[in-house]
């Protein structure tokens, strides 16, 4: 119940097609392999933004994700560090450096395989696993076409409370991250989730929300 809880006040409380699309995205990513989509989390300083992506790092395991801050690494040539990570957080990315990129950063999102290039070693093909999610004080990133499905926004800003409620909720919220039972719980109630309700067989179908029709 906390889980779910926790996923309706991330999309504002009152977007029923976004939770549904935030559960359907972790089931997928956890039980089925990458949706193809990048998760873009918006928010205020100190609205809790950052909890989400810690909930997939715990979910994921340590040995299967990497910190990008700002978006600098990921482009690099030299990239073996990124080859069998699940999940690659980039936190207020750098648009000057990204934007681009942009199309680049668009096929590493669906492409089926990636190339990983090591200092001295030839460079090689190997299967994409890897989902990308954003993180970011500003509304204004980046321009898209109308038909874009690779994306899928999340505003915090409307998470509810005051600053001292949040303030307990993470903290309670971020003590459960280091409870395996809790964890356990989350497995168990995507997995029930994913076999009783119709799973979307391409996730970008429900990849617009409120916010992405603002920009």
């Amino acid at each position: 119940q906390h889980f779910k809880d926790y996923v309706k006040r991330v999309c504002g409380g009152n977007e029923p097609n976004a939770e549904m699309f935030i559960t359907q995205f972790v089931a997928h990513m956890i039980l089925h392999g990458r949706p193809e989509v990048c998760v873009v989390i918006q928010g205020k300083q100190g609205c809790g933004k950052g909890s989400f992506v810690r909930l997939i790092k715990a979910l994921v395991g340590r040995a299967y994700w990497i910190d990008d801050p700002q978006g600098k690494r990921v482009f690099e040539r030299f990239n073996s560090q990124y080859s069998d990570k699940i999940l690659v957080c980039i936190d207020e990315p750098d648009w000057a450096c990204m934007c681009p990129q942009m199309e680049k950063f668009k096929n590493a999102i669906t492409e089926p395989t990636k190339t990983i290039e090591k200092k001295g070693i030839d460079a090689y093909e190997v299967d994409n696993y890897t989902t990308y999610m954003l993180t970011t004080n500003h509304r204004n990133l980046f321009k898209l076409s109308s038909d874009d499905r690779r994306f899928f926004f999340v505003s915090m800003d409307n998470f509810g409370g005051t600053p001292d409620e949040k303030g307990k909720y993470f903290e309670y919220f971020y003590k459960k991250l280091d409870d395996e039972e809790y964890l356990c719980s989350v497995l168990q109630h995507i997995t029930i989730y994913s076999k009783t309700v119709l799973m979307i067989l391409t996730p970008r179908n429900l990849s617009k929300n409120g916010w992405r029709e603002m920009i």
